[in-house]
């Protein structure tokens, strides 16, 4: 795993720094690529704002650990005031949705392991200090070609 982290640090691009949380930064990996690198250089104490993304995606852990937690609806759970944001990266508007109940699931990944998010779910993230996540977006088209 070590040479291919290092590969991916030669490789990287596009380097956003202080990407979400401070200490966190997120790479491309390839040009108008669909994979990127986040590496965290401290450890995130906080979990990124829960949210959901406009496609799916899983996350392979290079180094470290990521906690992740999953919302589902349910009557039994907490209350979130759920937002609807549009726009383009950087450039958002936000407006009130609705009112939801969601019941968190939270779980740890490991080097090696695969973490994978339907674009339908919400999640919140937080990374160890020294944690290299590679991220692929609409991760079943990559799966159905078995790379």
């Amino acid at each position: 795993m070590k040479e291919l982290v290092h590969f991916l640090q030669k490789i990287k691009s596009n380097t956003l720094n202080n990407y979400v949380l401070a200490g966190l930064s997120s790479s491309l990996i390839g040009e108008k690529s669909k994979i990127r690198m986040f590496e965290a250089s401290r450890e995130t104490y906080y979990f990124i704002t829960p949210h959901n993304h406009k496609f799916d995606f899983c996350c392979l852990v290079l180094q470290g650990t990521v906690e992740n937690i999953v919302y589902e609806t349910d009557d039994t759970g907490d209350e979130w005031a759920v937002f609807n944001q549009k726009g383009d990266l950087g450039n958002y508007s936000s407006k009130f949705y609705t009112v939801v109940k969601f019941k968190a699931t939270s779980n740890t990944y490991t080097v090696g392991q695969l973490c994978s998010i339907e674009y339908h779910q919400f999640h919140s993230i937080k990374f160890s200090i020294d944690a290299i996540v590679l991220f692929l977006k609409k991760y079943h088209i990559l799966m159905n070609l078995n790379i």
